[in-house]
């Protein structure tokens, strides 16, 4: 934090929105992570989100009940490109040299479709814990598994199959659903009787 807070550290130039080690673009990728997470939640609970809502389940009933789907699906693809041109500007600073076979490649919209797969489509957060989980899963494969060629790869598309089968609709969805699970069978149940209530009970009988 205080490297970003700085105005100058060790040869770095906040000022020019440039530093020497990953940390600060850390810190920066997280707070707009934050940011842009509250904002999503408030917008799909307005109604510019139910509109988006509508047209994900069925384009064509939301425009029969009078949605203009072209206006909100552009206003869609307008906040995407410009939360994928904040996150490209922060990513291009950090790396400073790109070449576009190594930005634009097929594998990195698989990779997005598949963070967005196993965290959870339709909802806020299971992009974001998809991202976590599929970051910390190929590090780690490429860590341990890299002594022999092709097995990092296999590793992570082991990964993703364990994470498809024990969760189908992403992990966010899947754990809140077991929670919701979990707390309505604790209900159900209720509060198992103790010794003092069983006393009370057959004292109240006799």
């Amino acid at each position: 934090y205080t490297e970003v807070l700085r105005t100058t550290y060790s040869g770095n130039t906040p000022s020019q929105f440039w530093w020497t080690g990953p940390y600060p673009y850390l810190v920066i990728a997280g707070i707009l992570i934050i940011v842009l997470a509250a904002a999503t939640a408030i917008l799909m609970r307005a109604r510019i989100g139910r509109f988006w809502v509508a047209i994900r389940e069925n384009e064509r009933a939301a425009d029969a009940s009078g949605v203009p789907t072209t206006r909100y699906k552009l206003y869609a693809f307008v906040i995407g490109a410009v939360i994928a041109g904040m996150a490209g500007a922060i990513y291009i600073q950090l790396i400073f040299v790109f070449a576009p076979t190594s930005i634009f490649a097929p594998q990195i919209s698989v990779l997005g479709l598949v963070v967005v797969l196993v965290g959870g489509s339709g909802t806020v957060f299971g992009p974001v814990l998809g991202g976590l989980i599929i970051g910390a899963g190929k590090q780690l494969t490429n860590i341990y598994m890299s002594s022999t060629p092709g097995l990092p790869i296999i590793g992570y598309a082991v990964l993703r199959l364990v994470g498809a089968f024990w969760f189908p609709r992403g992990v966010y969805p899947s754990s809140a659903q077991w929670g919701r699970n979990l707390r309505a069978r604790r209900q159900r149940v209720g509060p198992q009787p103790t010794a003092e209530t069983v006393g009370e009970a057959v004292t109240q009988t006799v």
